[in-house]
């Protein structure tokens, strides 16, 4: 899991709900700096349709 604005925005305005989900946020879910390069290097690499590319499953 990666946690973008489309998962945070909805704390804007609510720092005590940030601070409670931000650690659980911090456990689960990785930076878009993580994930990107890898991301990308496995969507440009793959020759195949329909495949399924997964993070840390």
């Amino acid at each position: 899991m990666v946690a973008t604005k489309l998962i945070t925005q909805q704390y804007v305005g609510h720092p005590d709900k940030w601070n409670r989900s931000k650690r659980i946020f911090n456990i689960l879910s990785d930076r878009v700096e993580t994930v990107t390069p890898w991301l990308a290097d496995k969507i440009l690499t793959n020759k195949k349709n329909g495949a399924r590319i997964e993070w840390l499953t």
